[in-house]
């Protein structure tokens, strides 16, 4: 199932092969070259801030001192995917709700081991 994409808003693209994220991408046919390239995970922008003012992306890392989670598009919406104790709990909590306690700590591209197990 394929979702449209409008573009009154942000999107930020994941270089798998260069390892490089490029940001700020706002423009249609920027976005059409990234879409449908194999190396490239196209992220959108979620429209919330974290609790510092920072921009919330799809594959964003937060963390609200309880758990960490991690930003997904799910079922309709963004969604916060908790991880505990280093794995997935396969539950989803609605993103708004996560926003007013939770920073970004980092993403899933250059920070996975943010949500590894710590000693």
């Amino acid at each position: 199932m394929m979702r449209e994409y409008k573009f009154r808003t942000k999107f930020r693209a994941w270089n798998k092969k260069d390892k490089k994220m490029i940001n700020g991408i706002q423009n249609f046919f920027s976005f059409r070259e990234f879409f449908f390239d194999k190396n490239i995970v196209v992220e959108q922008s979620t429209g919330l801030k974290d609790k510092n003012g920072k921009e919330i992306y799809e594959g964003d890392i937060l963390d609200n001192r309880e758990y960490k989670s991690v930003v997904e598009f799910y079922g309709c919406g963004f969604s916060a995917k908790i991880y505990f104790g280093g794995k997935s709990t396969h539950q989803h909590f609605d993103l708004r709700g996560e926003v007013l306690t939770s920073k970004i700590v980092g993403d899933i591209h250059n920070n996975p081991n943010l949500l590894e197990v710590s000693d």
